[in-house]
C-alpha cells in the first residue's frame, strides 16, 4: 500500500487533473501575485515571464477541459507589443480579433496523457522568445476620470480625504504626472 502511494507522488501531474478557473476575462491585473487567480498551473509560468516582460495577456487555459479541445494556449494583446514582440508573436502565435481587438493565439497540442510539466515545458520555450518592451498597456486616469468613477460628495469635498480614499482601492496617484495608476507595480513598470 505505502509503495503504491510512492508511486503516485512520483507520477507527473496530468492536464486531465487540473481543475478550470473560471474567472472572469476581462478583469485588470494590478498585480503580478494575482496571476494564480487566473492561470492556471501549467500556464502560471508562462504568463508570469510574459508580464515581468510587459506584455499583456488577454486570457489563457490549460486544463482538463481542453483536452476535448486537443490544445491548450494564451491569448496576448497584439496592440500593445512593440514591434520586435509583434514579429516573435507572429511566428509563434496566430493573429485573430476578438472582443474588438487584435489578439495573438498561442496554442499548445494536447491529449489526455500530456503532463503539466509538458505543458510548461513548452509555453516556456515560446515566451522566452519574446524580449521585454515598455509597459505600454498601463491604464492610467486623470482626477475627472476617477472623479466620474467614484463620484465625490460635493458637500463634504476634501481633496486629501478622496485622494486616500482612491488610494485605498488599490490605485496609485503620481503627483509629478497627475496620473492614477491602477497599483503601484503598473507605476514602477511604466517607470523602468
Amino acid at each position: 500500500m505505502k509503495e503504491s502511494n510512492e508511486l503516485q507522488e512520483r507520477a507527473p501531474k496530468l492536464l486531465s487533473q487540473i481543475e478550470p478557473i473560471e474567472n472572469w476575462r476581462g478583469t485588470a491585473i494590478k498585480k503580478r501575485e494575482q496571476l494564480k487567480e487566473f492561470v492556471e498551473e501549467p500556464l502560471l509560468s508562462a504568463c508570469e515571464e510574459l508580464y515581468d516582460k510587459n506584455i499583456q495577456t488577454l486570457s489563457s487555459s490549460a486544463n482538463k477541459k481542453d483536452i476535448e479541445i486537443g490544445d491548450v494556449g494564451i491569448v496576448i494583446d497584439f496592440e500593445t507589443l512593440s514591434e520586435e514582440n509583434r514579429k516573435i508573436g507572429l511566428f509563434v502565435g496566430k493573429l485573430s480579433e476578438g472582443d474588438g481587438r487584435q489578439q495573438i493565439n498561442i496554442s499548445i497540442p494536447v491529449d489526455k496523457n500530456t503532463t503539466v510539466k509538458d505543458v510548461q515545458t513548452r509555453a516556456m520555450e515560446i515566451v522566452h522568445q519574446f524580449q521585454k518592451q515598455p509597459m505600454l498597456w498601463a491604464e492610467v486616469y486623470t482626477l475627472e476620470d476617477m472623479q466620474k468613477a467614484f463620484p465625490p460628495d460635493p458637500e463634504n469635498y476634501n481633496e486629501k480625504e478622496y485622494f486616500d480614499e482612491i488610494i485605498s482601492y488599490g490605485y496609485y496617484y503620481d503627483p509629478e504626472s497627475k496620473y492614477f495608476f491602477l497599483s503601484k507595480e503598473h507605476y514602477d513598470k511604466t517607470h523602468e
